[in-house]
């Protein structure tokens, strides 16, 4: 909201005021929020994919400890009194599997898989943390939501507020706008009844002081004999710039305030 004010000889302050529309808070809380939501989805999103490597992670780590895992008793060859394996039918060959080994790991194997392990708990590390991250962003996200829905639900009784205030606010310009012409009529009047030699002075000073375009509407107030009159007094200079401002407040003034016939 912003105000001004302007004055000049024997005229009271007159005050305008302006308020911005409610319109862009409202945007911003809807952009806030739309916002809110899409961090939240691509959290969710993220927290599924790391379940899946972790998932895959396991996967290769049972598969690993099935290598590992010893041949059990009943693998081992039978033996008689002396010690001696017994003679037994060759067992039927089982059926080849993937998860099987061929040979026994070397050691340059063991060392790979040792190093994929520690690999492999580093990377699970890394993606507790990173999951650690997702959680804590999500919770701010939750709570960044709910003060927007917050105050989404509050925006109504804000917004009637704002627009009571803007209603005030423009009638009271009205007011002071109203109050304003009169008090310009009034001087009108008063220059008209001095002498134009005595009149351009005082014009001429108000110009000079920043109030041009009061003493334009001084002018378009008068009759526009009289204020050729005292538009001759003063210098041609600011004699132009007065009668171009004239013409521009009877032009907007036209519709709805026909000017004095002279």
């Amino acid at each position: 909201m912003g105000a001004s004010a302007s004055q000049w000889p024997g005229s009271p302050v007159v005050f305008s005021a302006t308020i911005d529309s409610p319109a862009s808070d409202m945007k911003n809380f809807l952009i806030l929020g739309l916002l809110a939501m899409f961090l939240f989805s691509v959290s969710a999103a993220l927290s599924l994919w790391l379940q899946q490597a972790k998932q895959q992670q396991d996967a290769a780590e049972k598969e690993k400890d099935k290598e590992k895992t010893p041949p059990s008793d009943k693998d081992k060859p039978a033996l008689d009194k002396n010690g001696q394996p017994k003679e037994m039918t060759a067992p039927k060959p089982p059926p080849a599997s993937k998860d099987t080994p061929a040979s026994p790991l070397s050691e340059a194997d063991l060392k790979r898989l040792r190093d994929t392990e520690a690999k492999l708990e580093r990377r699970a590390a890394q993606i507790e943390l990173v999951i650690r991250d997702i959680q804590t962003q999500r919770e701010r996200n939750e709570f960044l939501l709910q003060q927007v829905m917050a105050e989404l639900k509050n925006l109504p009784a804000e917004t009637s507020k704002l627009d009571a205030l803007l209603k005030d606010l423009n009638s009271r310009t009205v007011e002071y706008n109203a109050l304003e012409d009169a008090n310009i009529t009034k001087l009108a009047t008063m220059y008209e009844a001095m002498a134009p030699e005595a009149a351009a002075p005082i014009l001429k000073e108000m110009s000079e002081k920043g109030r041009m375009d009061t003493a334009a509407k001084i002018l378009a107030k008068m009759k526009e004999r009289n204020s050729a009159r005292i538009l001759e007094a003063l210098e041609p200079s600011l004699s132009s710039q007065l009668i171009e401002r004239m013409l521009r407040l009877r032009s907007a003034s036209a519709p709805s305030a026909p000017g004095k016939s002279p």
